[in-house]
This record gives structure tokens, sequence and C-alpha cells, in this order.
């Protein structure tokens, strides 16, 4: 599995309630969106290295999925989205100063 399908969490629907029934009238379907996490706080320090830049559907800005250096992180905790910046290409380097 691609490190980022577990990001994926569920599927957005923003005129459907609890239920699944259409709560808006006029509204088509649409193309069906997920939601990708986003890590904004970055409170892990160290260097991350981005392996790409994807598109999100529900922000005009593109993300970026980037792992971890550190050998300690496992599982969903080396691996993070990211908002990529002007520039941000795959194979760069990000550093974070959290405390």
């Amino acid at each position: 599995m691609s490190p980022g399908i577990r990001y994926l969490k569920r599927p957005l629907h923003p005129h459907l309630n609890a239920h699944g029934r259409i709560t808006v009238r006029h509204r088509g379907g649409g193309c069906r969106q997920r939601i990708r996490t986003r890590d904004f706080v970055r409170e892990e320090p160290g260097i991350f290295d981005v392996i790409r830049i994807e598109y999100d559907p529900g922000r005009s800005a593109h993300i970026a999925l980037v792992r971890s250096r550190n050998a300690a992180d496992e599982g969903t905790s080396r691996w993070k989205y990211i908002l990529a910046t002007e520039g941000l290409r795959a194979g760069d380097q990000v550093q974070s100063f959290g405390q």
C-alpha cells in the first residue's frame, strides 16, 4: 500500500447528513473526495524528506508528503502531509524546529 493512501481518511460529502441522506436541494453529487490530514503544527523537530507533491481537492494549495529521517519513528508518525510552499519539489529537505 502506498504511504499516501493511508492518509486518505474518509470521504467528504458536504451535502449529506450522518445517515447519508441529501440535506441540501439542487446540489449535484460531484466527484468523490477524500480528506487528507495535514500536520499544521509540526511539533517533531528534525529533517524531513519530501517524497512527492500532491493535489488536494479540499483546498487551493498543493500538499507535500514528507518522511521523517528519525529511525525511532514508526508507522504514521514517520509520514506526514504538510502544505507545499512555492518552489518545493520532490527530493527536497524540510526542517522543523519544534520544541
